[in-house]
């Protein structure tokens, strides 16, 4: 079943639904009220203790989830940028999303046994979207889309891994999952979300709903994606910021010049934040015309919204800043 952008919109999470409260020691349940949350402001560098980089980040209950490329979050306190926990075993983390008391991070796993792909040539792609739950960090339920049967493989046996990226709504009870590749459509599909580990075909997912990304005319991307009163807009790496209106079907090009290599988006009373990964968090009015432009000194990946704050990850570290652009 097809959405329009405009129906697509409203089942898409925002950044009014991020939350903060209690930390992993509290009880109860997270608050979203932005007078709960305290931060240390500027720049922290981050020790990875795998050695690897950090990827994406999502913050809930005053403590910011920080994915790294090794399949681990790091979630820090956001007062005092100190480690409270770490999750690992095999959770791909290339895209991290919050909402209410639960915690998604979701991306891209070969699933095939160790040593079969030696033996046998093969692969079994899997974009994979683990539930964490927000105050614990504990596992609660895994959900594997296949993806192996759609991606080309090249003649020096290199696959071509789409760009994935996903939204939590855990009010509405479903995830939105953004597909971009070269050679198949461009969309984003949102299904409900189950209560238990499930498995299905990323074309055949039970209750989805698919809405077309980019005309094929140009070349396009999704590394990050928002829904607001505008429409869809997302960030198309080194493409720019683009955004599919709720009056449209084709994409525009919001901000193009200078090539900036745009890598996350979110939007907050009528401002859109983007992450630049040449080091640099925009902020912008929603037609793309920039208000500031605060630098970061580090390769930025993505960016998140907490009440109150911006949170921008950095393959080293995190800069976190009060919003002092959106409208109340």
């Amino acid at each position: 079943m097809n959405l329009t952008p405009r129906a697509m919109a409203t089942a898409l999470i925002t950044a009014s639904a991020l939350t903060a409260g209690c930390s992993s020691e509290d009880a109860g349940t997270i608050t979203a009220q932005d007078s709960d949350l305290t931060a240390r402001e500027g720049y922290t560098a981050l020790d990875n203790p795998r050695g690897g980089v950090y990827v994406s980040a999502a913050v809930a209950g005053g403590r910011v989830f920080v994915g790294d490329n090794r399949a681990a979050i790091d979630v820090f306190d956001l007062a005092t940028m100190n480690r409270a926990l770490t999750v690992e075993g095999r959770v791909p983390s290339g895209s991290l999303s919050a909402s209410g008391e639960l915690v998604a991070a979701c991306g891209d796993r070969d699933d095939q046994p160790l040593g079969w792909e030696a033996a046998y040539g093969t692969s079994d792609r899997n974009y994979v979207i683990t539930i964490l739950d927000a105050r614990s960090g504990a596992r609660k339920f895994e959900v594997a889309l296949g993806l192996q049967r759609y991606l080309a493989t090249s003649s020096d046996g290199l696959v071509d891994l789409p760009s994935m990226s996903c939204r939590l709504d855990a009010a509405v009870g479903t995830i939105a999952v953004s597909f971009s590749h070269p050679k198949l459509a461009d969309e984003i599909v949102t299904f409900p979300l189950p209560t238990e580990d499930a498995r299905h075909d990323f074309r055949e997912i039970p209750g989805a709903t698919r809405v077309a990304v980019g005309d094929g005319a140009a070349r396009n991307t999704i590394k990050s994606f928002s829904s607001g009163p505008s429409g869809i807009t997302y960030a198309a790496g080194g493409y720019g910021l683009r955004r599919v209106a709720s009056s449209s079907s084709a994409p525009i090009t919001l901000r193009d010049e200078g090539r900036e290599h745009m890598v996350g988006v979110d939007e907050r009373g009528g401002r859109l934040f983007a992450a630049d990964h040449g080091g640099a968090l925009l902020v912008l009015e929603s037609d793309g015309a920039l208000v500031e432009s605060v630098p970061v000194a580090d390769w930025v990946e993505g960016v998140a919204l907490a009440p109150g704050y911006v949170v921008v990850v950095g393959r080293s570290g995190l800069l976190v800043t009060k919003d002092r652009w959106s409208a109340p």
